[in-house]
């Protein structure tokens, strides 16, 4: 081999970070070597690296796939000695553990945009695999040696549920019986959110699919219900394979006898979503994308807004002129990027294109070396990552090789002018690093823009005094701020107040506590300001070690803490783990208990007991709240669905059901539709069996006008038995 890339794996995921070190040109002829620490920790080091290599899919594009396939080998070894070794369930102790943080999306529903959300994956000593969230709730927990084996996203027989967003997290079940030697077998079907996914599922022959799936894409979540449907043969897809939309087929093709797309496909973009109902119609040849492709936007109807050619040779490569969509491509946000490619690489002149109501307008753009190494150089425009109609943010300055140079202002285009509201200086030296004093304007909450940090870096880090300011649209103020150290290690130290993810004018909220070597230590609190001036709301302790562990006592804000959705939550943390008692509170009118329940004493986060628990769309005119039991973190038995108009005190009985032992609806269910609110109360009732609606359903509306009439039939749907 020409080139040999040792890997050390090792506990610390930054080290493992800066361990992975390619050569482009000998790529494939790579190999990689493992040095573990010792043989007692050969399992976690096989799997801290397997489950790095996958949340950091690309990797993949420099990782040679056949040592990609020596990982996943040496994984599944080590998962069968373990089943082989090890058959008894005990409660985790997380005395030894690995640990890889990943930010997986969420739907924020303040600001109508996905964001990301960073959830703790540990493995415990004694084979646990618990998810978990920075506040230390355990979202979900599982026994590896039985049940690693429910999903298979690589098409191993011995791998554990690996998931793309928190709501898969949350809500996504497998059911099914094993067979001889633990091997899936039978039909198995899947649940979400303890109702079954109709249709969905299919049959396993000792262990691998066999005939006819029905299977949730791989970024499935609420607002991307899109499911696959055909024929696997030995765990291999072959024959047609049809992807579905709102009970749609939205496109779809035929895999070969060795399980490679071949022939006419229509495919979803990535990240396909309800409102980016992106997908690509073209040629396939073994599996790889051949002569030309369209791109479409389905929307209404359908439309097409991009495309370009691959190479005619079957080797995947892009040629010539191309409309592309970016990475964020949706609705409100029709960004393009139009250039020629030579080889698969980007040469030439790119332009940034921006479509909405009025037309579509080049916005941006640059050069790329026509050597074809894809880098940039000279002048460029370029747009922010949360460019919409509403927050159009675009970055101006000089490329040298690749890396930006000197001069870089931020601007942002008010529909007639682009006003400079931001920027700095990059070193000369073409080094790509931050120097001097800077002005960066945050893309976090792009719907309602204006939070600028303002500063000055040192080698790339930031150093000394900064301060955060909000342009209000009225005036500039400053609302947060604090000290970097001056050694230039980018550490924040001392008294710092800091805005929150989600800060804009009905959420003006503010964290003002100590750090000591970049780590929060002692007593925070959450402030809150409107128009009665800013007052503290909340906060807590941190452990003064400077582990940033919650600890004691605390009174925290929800995710979509608003002017019309004071939600906040109480109670105790123990090591950073929710524990014991937490009532939720709403502060409307005045500020009541409204709900509430009990976390195991021991610090796993794991909910116990009976519950009240908020709707995700809980606000001043939908307060609907969820109450019931949880046994083993699953809701179970009876629980009932209670609402209350904004201006009542009580909460009224609405609807409800039953849950079984397995957490699954069963039985009659009276629900409420998305979006119920005062002005909008509709309901539906009807049977659930082992979480699939059957037979007769009714949907009923209630005018609000006429409370006393109550809730009248407006239409019927009927589900199979």
């Amino acid at each position: 081999m020409s080139q040999a890339i040792r890997i050390q794996t090792v506990w610390n995921l930054q080290i493992l970070k800066k361990a992975y070190k390619f050569d482009e040109k000998h790529q494939m002829n790579s190999i990689v070597m493992f040095k573990l620490k010792s043989q007692h920790n050969l399992w976690s080091n096989i799997w801290f690296l397997f489950m790095f290599i996958h949340f950091n899919q690309s990797l993949l594009i420099k990782i040679p796939i056949f040592v990609y396939s020596q990982i996943k080998n040496q994984y599944i070894g080590k998962m069968t000695q373990l089943f082989q070794n090890k058959r008894n369930f005990q409660e985790p102790t997380i005395l030894h553990q690995e640990t890889i943080s990943v930010d997986l999306q969420k739907w924020n529903e303040t600001s109508l945009q996905h964001v990301k959300e960073k959830i703790q994956i540990l493995i415990t000593n004694d084979n646990y695999i618990i998810y978990q969230s920075q506040e230390g709730i355990i979202l979900r927990k599982y026994f590896i040696i039985y049940q690693f084996q429910k999903r298979e996203l690589i098409n191993d027989n011995f791998n554990p549920e690996i998931f793309h967003n928190l709501e898969q997290i949350l809500h996504l079940r497998w059911w099914g019986q094993f067979g001889k030697n633990q091997k899936k077998q039978g039909q198995w079907t899947a649940t979400w959110n303890g109702e079954a996914l109709l249709e969905v599922g299919g049959y396993y022959q000792e262990g691998l699919k066999e005939g006819l799936w029905t299977e949730p894409i791989k970024d499935y979540r609420t607002k991307a219900q899109v499911y696959e449907s055909g024929e696997y043969f030995h765990n291999e897809k072959v024959g047609r394979w049809l992807y579905y939309y709102k009970q749609n087929q939205i496109g779809g093709g035929l895999y070969n006898k060795q399980g490679q797309r071949n022939g006419k496909w229509i495919v979803l973009g990535e990240g396909f979503w309800d409102q980016s109902q992106v997908t690509y119609s073209g040629e396939y040849r073994y599996g790889n994308k051949v002569g030309n492709w369209d791109i479409w936007l389905n929307w209404n109807e359908s439309r097409k807004i991009g495309g370009g050619c691959y190479d005619k040779e079957g080797h995947g490569f892009k040629q010539g002129y191309w409309v592309e969509v970016s990475d964020k491509f949706e609705l409100l946000s029709q960004v393009t990027n139009i250039g020629e490619y030579k080889l698969g690489k980007k040469v030439g002149k790119w332009d940034i294109w921006h479509s909405n109501s009025e037309g579509n307008k080049k916005i941006g753009g640059g050069l790329y070396e026509k050597s074809g190494t894809e880098i940039k150089v000279g002048n460029w425009i370029e747009v922010s990552d949360q460019y919409t109609n509403f927050f159009q943010l675009m970055y101006h300055g000089v490329y040298k090789n690749g890396k930006k140079i000197n001069k870089w202002d931020t601007k942002k285009n008010d529909g007639q002018v682009n006003q400079k509201i931001g920027g700095g200086f990059y070193d000369g030296r073409g080094d790509g690093m931050k120097v001097g004093k800077w002005v960066e304007v945050s893309d976090k909450f792009p719907r309602y823009p204006g939070i600028t940090y303002n500063g000055e870096y040192k080698n790339n880090k930031k150093v000394g005094k900064w301060g955060i300011f909000w342009n209000n649209e009225e005036n500039i103020k400053q609302i947060g701020g604090g000290f970097y150290d001056d050694g230039g290690d980018g550490m924040k130290l001392g008294k710092w107040v800091e805005v929150s993810d989600g800060f804009y004018v009905y959420s003006q909220v503010t964290q003002v506590g100590e750090y000591k070597l970049g780590k929060k230590v002692g007593r925070w609190n959450i402030c809150y300001s409107d128009s009665e001036g800013n007052k503290t709301i909340g906060g807590g302790l941190y452990e003064e070690s400077g582990t940033e562990i919650k600890v004691g006592n605390w009174l925290e804000i929800s995710d979509e803490f608003t002017s019309y959705t004071q939600v906040m939550y109480q109670g105790q943390y123990l090591n950073n783990k929710k524990c014991g008692r937490w009532d939720i509170w709403f502060n409307f009118l005045e500020n009541q208990i409204i709900g509430g329940g009990t976390y195991d004493e021991e610090g796993y986060g794991i909910k116990l007991g009976n519950w009240v628990e908020l709707w995700d769309e809980f606000q001043i005119l939908s307060q609907v709240t969820y109450n019931g039991e949880y046994k083993n973190a699953k809701k179970v038995g009876k629980w009932d669905l209670l609402y209350r108009y904004y201006d009542e005190s009580e909460f009224k009985l609405i609807g409800g059901g039953q849950y079984n032992s397995d957490g699954i609806k069963d039985g009659y269910w009276v629900e409420i539709n998305n979006g119920f609110q005062w002005t909008s109360e509709i309901i539906d009732d009807g049977e659930y069996k082992k979480g699939k609606k059957v037979g007769k359903w009714s949907q009923q509306y209630r005018d609000w006008n006429k409370i006393e009439e109550g809730f009248i039939k407006i239409k019927e749907m009927i589900y199979d038995n």
